[in-house]
């Protein structure tokens, strides 16, 4: 403190006590795993003012729905505070492998490393890919672990679609007489 003259003014400021309008409430509970405009609703009809802090990958809440809030579910605070919430943006997202031209065996390998399943969609002709490879592939890209590849795979090349080979002939080495016996 500072020393003040004898007799000199003094000002002095008194309390009225907490702002009426600041009453205490709680944030609601239950928020989590509900959409962003339930969480919303929830939070006006409580006094709060919701406020969306962005979204965050969750394996356990659906796209779309609040992750969490900030104050948390059940904590004391003034009416009329800001109440942030993040929503999920989904699971996270695993590439798949680029499988083109590996064998099943390995093309499933590959994609069970991922979090992938493999569903063979079907089998085509290729004169590209080898008998038994990956000729295409679907989804590709970014995909939530769990999810299906579908492939396509090849027969090899199309048999009704090749030149006709010259059938091979054994090739005369001397002259033999009709009838000679060989050998």
């Amino acid at each position: 403190g500072r020393a003040l003259a004898e007799g000199g003014p003094v000002d002095i400021w008194i309390s009225q006590g907490e702002d009426p309008a600041a009453d205490d409430v709680q944030v609601p509970s239950g928020l989590v795993g509900k959409s962003e405009s339930e969480v919303q609703e929830a939070l006006m009809a409580a006094g709060l003012e919701p406020k969306k802090g962005g979204e965050e990958a969750s394996d356990d809440v659906d796209k779309g729905d609040v992750v969490s809030v900030d104050p948390g579910e059940g904590e004391t605070v003034n009416e009329g505070d800001v109440v942030t919430y993040i929503v999920s943006s989904g699971p996270d997202t695993e590439s798949v492998p680029d499988i083109k031209g590996d064998s099943t065996d390995e093309a499933t390998s590959r994609l069970d490393e991922r979090g992938f399943g493999m569903y063979i969609e079907s089998y085509d002709y290729s004169d590209d890919v080898p008998e038994g490879c990956i000729i295409s592939y679907n989804p590709s890209g970014k995909q939530e672990p769990g999810t299906t590849i579908n492939v396509v795979v090849s027969l090899g090349p199309d048999p009704a679609q090749q030149e006709p080979r010259r059938q091979q002939r054994c090739r005369r080495l001397g002259r033999h007489r009709r009838g000679a016996q060989l050998g």
